[in-house]
């Protein structure tokens, strides 16, 4: 598939964020995990959400490092546009991919460590994941709306404020559970009770989301091309 070497570019351009990404995740345990921390009030959802909030800033990377002569030199590969736009939602959606993982090993630290969790973890954990979805594709839409070297201007507003957004209320949102499980478990009875079926469909439908707006995004860039 030609869209996997499109995101392998993204990849090499981007190379360096990938090497600090694993150490980010080790000091933000660590600092968790430190006997006088008040982070310990939180449950292993917030290492997978940081790890979620992470990757949708550092998805946005290829738009940052995109210049017109790069640009017109990979029009002129033997690929379509389609082919383009996939590679670069591919590479989004496996820097998620990766977040799954590390925040899962980050979790299984905190379980064999015996520390705050709950039976809500893994629905929050997918419900995580999907609102990361949404906001990648979201942030991809945005930036082939308006161009991928023009929307430049606004990519650190773009990239970091839906985030942080999102990083903040799992965060807040774990730290209730974990604090007051009875009065949160009265307040959310019936959402508690199908919070397993929530996760499951909010990642389908992030998933649509995504496919259908990589024929979109490509879409509208080969009008804008032509």
């Amino acid at each position: 598939m030609r869209a996997l070497h499109f995101m392998k570019i993204d990849y090499v351009k981007t190379k360096q964020q990938m090497i600090v990404t694993p150490l980010i995740l080790l000091l933000i345990v660590g600092i968790m995990m430190a006997p006088d921390s008040d982070i310990r009030e939180y449950s292993a959802v917030v290492p997978f959400s940081y790890m979620v909030f992470m990757m949708i800033i550092f998805s946005c990377s290829p738009f940052g490092s995109c210049r017109r002569e790069e640009t017109g030199f990979l029009q002129l590969l033997p690929a379509t546009t389609r082919d383009r736009v996939a590679g670069r939602f591919l590479y989004g959606i496996s820097l998620l991919m990766i977040a799954t993982v590390l925040g899962a090993g980050a979790m299984a630290v905190f379980w064999l460590l015996g520390l705050q969790s709950s039976a809500w973890d893994i629905p929050l954990c997918l419900l995580a994941l999907a609102i990361g979805i949404f906001i990648m594709t979201a942030e991809y839409v945005f930036f082939y709306l308006f161009g991928e070297n023009t929307a430049q201007n606004l990519l650190g507003i773009v990239r970091v404020l839906p985030g942080m957004c999102f990083f903040f209320i799992t965060a807040q949102l774990s730290k209730e559970i974990v604090k007051e499980p009875d009065k949160m478990m009265q307040g959310m009875e019936t959402v508690g009770r199908y919070l397993n079926l929530i996760g499951g469909i909010a990642l389908a439908a992030s998933l649509i989301m995504f496919v259908a707006a990589i024929g979109l995004c490509a879409a509208m860039t080969d009008k804008r091309d032509c």
